[in-house]
């Protein structure tokens, strides 16, 4: 089993999502895994962005909905999933998930829990939720955001 640590963070902005993602660019190694996890307008394509821009992709960055991967040159290549409109595991497999796992690129999974049995344990796990003001109303542009990472990527220093 691999031991993991945990960051929290809220960021108050969409650009300060973005640059979150950024930092964590910036401590990637090939064939890392991102998996995304939150409601839809949580943050996770705003993260994909600053995750592309700190790895110099030459592209704009965005959501795969209909596409369900896009692929990216950077300085290591980004696959970029979204599994939202998949129903089964199988569905996953059949996009070639595995091989993209093996590429020695950076995975990046929106929706990650649908393919949660395909995703490996070493991965690195990106929650996002929405901030509540008083009166329940969600504060606009304010994203919880907790990653979960292996201990060797050393990441909590590196993010805050």
């Amino acid at each position: 089993m691999i031991e993991k640590a945990r960051f929290e963070i809220i960021t108050r902005s969409p650009d300060e999502t973005e640059q979150l993602g950024c930092k964590l660019a910036k401590r990637l190694v090939p064939g890392d895994v991102i998996s995304l996890k939150g409601d839809l307008g949580s943050g996770k394509t705003l993260f994909t962005q600053g995750i592309g821009s700190g790895l110099h992709v030459r592209d704009a960055i965005t959501s795969p909905s209909f596409t369900l991967v896009q692929e990216y040159r950077a300085d290591i290549p980004m696959y970029h999933f979204d599994l939202y409109r998949l129903n089964s595991l199988s569905d996953v497999e059949d996009l070639g998930f595995d091989g993209y796992l093996e590429s020695g690129g950076i995975v990046i999974i929106e929706w990650a829990e649908k393919g949660d049995g395909l995703i490996p344990e070493n991965h690195i796990s990106v929650e996002f939720s929405r901030v509540m003001e008083e009166e329940k109303r969600i504060a606009e542009g304010k994203r919880a955001i907790a990653i979960t990472f292996p201990v060797l990527h050393n990441l909590g220093e590196a993010l805050a």
